[in-house]
């Protein structure tokens, strides 16, 4: 096999961890970047 377009691999195999337990990851960092902005906001 060869890979003459190993970008297009790249964004599949991004894709289909996303798929997976990619969303759960984000949902994890949004969850944690909230928290911090309104630990940091509070005065």
């Amino acid at each position: 096999m060869q890979n003459e377009v190993p970008i297009n691999n790249e964004a599949f195999d991004f894709w289909t961890f996303l798929s997976g337990n990619g969303w759960w990851l984000l949902l994890a960092i949004a969850l944690i970047g909230v928290f911090l902005y309104q630990k940091f906001r509070k005065k």
